[in-house]
């Protein structure tokens, strides 16, 4: 058996000459080009990954910083490495273009709510740097009092993450008054979605 690679159909200026990685990657990966003078390395092309709230909580206007779990239903699995969080920011496994998913689940007691949502917040500069409010998201909820409503809502943000170490998101939650936001230990009620759609 053997394989062969033809020259380029057009004489170019110079040598092409492409560099081939030192290590053979890892299943699902494929080969690309870095963008560095033809250096190939071994990468996923499309990545996801899924984290839930896995506990509800009651609030009006907050950012969810705890309580995140990777799903982890029968028959999820991520695809690359995945994302990780801490205190409710989440940093992502590679540079590339990302759609970030979220969707908020709600219950309304006996009080009275108008609406509620949430909010897709980003930052260029890192944890510590400044989260830009990119996505929102609102639904109108029942809103006499006495009586109990759910509802559901969801928004998408697409973020260029040029650098995996400044480019990170958080989630946001507002409602016009107290309210209930259903969080579930093994299927996405407020949840988020990450997926890579391409290269940067």
């Amino acid at each position: 058996n053997s394989m062969s690679i033809g020259a380029p159909a057009t004489n170019p200026a110079s040598d092409l000459e492409l560099k081939l990685p030192a290590t053979v990657g890892s299943a699902g990966q494929v080969l690309k080009n870095n963008g560095t003078a033809g250096t190939l390395e071994f990468g996923y092309g499309i990545e996801f990954d899924n984290w839930m709230v896995n506990t509800g909580f009651e609030a009006e206007n907050t950012f969810i910083t705890s309580n995140w779990e990777r799903m982890d239903q029968v028959g999820f699995a991520k695809i690359g490495n995945g994302m990780t969080q801490s205190s409710g920011v989440f940093t992502f496994p590679s540079t590339g273009i990302w759609n970030i998913h979220f969707g908020v689940s709600l219950y309304k007691g006996g009080t009275a709510v108008r609406f509620a949502g949430g909010h897709i917040y980003v930052s260029t500069n890192g944890s510590g740097g400044t989260f830009h409010e990119s996505s929102t998201t609102y639904t109108n909820i029942y809103n006499q009092s006495g009586n109990s409503a759910y509802g559901s809502t969801s928004t998408d943000y697409t973020l260029d993450v040029t650098n995996t170490t400044n480019c990170v998101c958080k989630f946001h939650v507002y409602a016009s008054g107290n309210i209930g936001f259903v969080g579930h230990d093994t299927r996405n009620c407020t949840y988020a979605t990450f997926t890579r759609i391409g290269d940067t």
